[in-house]
């Protein structure tokens, strides 16, 4: 369990102090596991919680070969001249295994309860961590600050949340941890149970009276982050309850930008479902349906269309959706763009048509289909270039063929 809250900081102290040479027979996974085994049992000696060591110290042991026998002498060595790295109280190591008994035969004064290890993490945020629920309870009825932050902001109920643990979450919010108390980024309990895509916590919180649509230090929704981790059942429970489907991050991207992009149907079709804006534009001016075509995710392309959404808005780089579905090589998505009633001669900022695009990126399929599409060849771009020019330029033989035997023009 200890390998679990390993931080980066403490490998880099630990590569400092075992032996270069130790370093280069074993690998430093090796070196870690048997030195945080060796540390566990130290931490666990200290708090008298023998009987679990037995279990879980003997279990990690039995997966490491006789052979690299070597490695628990020298990791021995290293641990006992050192503190170790988590100042746990022997109440914290307790609560973080979900020892009752030892819990219950510790100091449990109001003082020792909220002691705190230099995370800023209490037993209570330990025991709530691996779902203890018992345990929560008795540090509870002793006074434990139930909405106590770590470093980062986190709570016991964040925590809680992080690690899926319903009961214990929903013990927490019974006993009035706070539903919108936010961590140093801004995200709420409510916004980590998006971000984890924990659907059967989103209406404990809510009932509670969880802000379903607070936003956090980016201006993103719970609703938008369920998009963006594509976790569909977190994000109907959002739109059920009142979720804004269009609220906009600092990047002035939406709920329906994010699974466009991730190329989600489902919530695709639950976010217009609830009249999502389907031609928002985000800071770039891409929506929806240019993120979709991007990324070649042709049945959003299809589910927006359907939805009226407008074929040939322009990005800040004036390129519609077809150009830049061209732009990626996605032929059927041009296909059906154009279908739709796109402009294939569209020319963006700097001139350039679907055409030069294609010529340019070496897309000889691309080319292919927009010969056949009837793109015209002869418009200029800023420089004054036309598509056959540019495709001179590169002397691609494949398109140079191509353009001489659908266009019947000689080079």
């Amino acid at each position: 369990m200890l390998l679990i809250i390993v931080r980066p900081q403490m490998i880099k102290k630990f590569t400092h102090i075992i032996s270069p040479e130790l370093l280069r027979q074993y690998s430093l996974n090796t070196c870690l596991l048997a030195f945080f085994i060796l540390a566990g049992v130290a931490l666990q000696t200290r708090a008298a919680a023998s009987t679990v060591v037995s279990s879980a110290t003997l279990s990690n042991l039995s997966q490491i070969s006789s052979s690299n026998i070597g490695i628990f002498t020298a990791a021995a060595a290293t641990a006992s001249k050192i503190k170790p790295f988590y100042k746990w109280t022997p109440l914290m190591l307790a609560a973080w295994n979900g020892n009752k008994t030892k819990v219950r035969e510790l100091s449990l004064t109001p003082k020792a309860v909220n002691k705190k290890d230099e995370d800023g993490r209490t037993a209570l945020t330990y025991a709530a961590w691996n779902g203890h629920s018992a345990v929560v309870q008795i540090l509870l009825k002793k006074g434990a600050k139930i909405n106590g932050k770590d470093q980062f902001g986190h709570t016991a109920l964040t925590r809680a949340i992080l690690s899926g643990y319903v009961d214990t979450s929903k013990l927490l919010v019974s006993r009035r941890a706070s539903v919108n108390i936010k961590d140093n980024k801004g995200l709420t309990p409510l916004m980590w149970s998006a971000i984890e895509g924990r659907a059967n916590i989103v209406p404990i919180l809510i009932s509670a009276g969880a802000k379903i649509n607070a936003v956090d230090n980016n201006n993103m929704s719970a609703l938008m982050l369920a998009c963006k981790g594509s976790h569909t059942s977190t994000a109907w429970k959002l739109l059920k309850s009142g979720a804004d489907p269009d609220i906009r991050d600092k990047h002035k991207r939406s709920a329906l930008w994010y699974a466009s992009t991730n190329g989600n149907n489902n919530i695709v079709k639950l976010l217009i479902s609830q009249n999502a804006n389907v031609s928002i534009q985000d800071n770039t001016g891409q929506t929806p349906l240019m993120r979709a075509a991007i990324n070649n995710h042709s049945n959003i392309v299809e589910l927006l269309l359907r939805a009226n959404t407008k074929v040939d808005t322009k990005s800040k780089g004036g390129n519609t959706a077809l150009q830049l579905a061209t732009a990626n090589g996605h032929i059927k998505i041009v296909k059906i763009l154009y279908d739709a009633g796109s402009n294939v001669n569209n020319q963006n900022r700097v001139g350039s048509t679907a055409m030069m695009i294609a010529i340019e990126r070496g897309h000889i399929n691309a080319v292919k289909l927009l010969l056949d599409i009837n793109a015209k060849m002869s418009l200029k771009n800023n420089t004054g270039d036309t598509a056959f020019d540019i495709a001179k330029a590169n002397n691609d033989q494949k398109i140079l063929n191509a353009l001489k035997s659908r266009s019947g023009l000689k080079f």
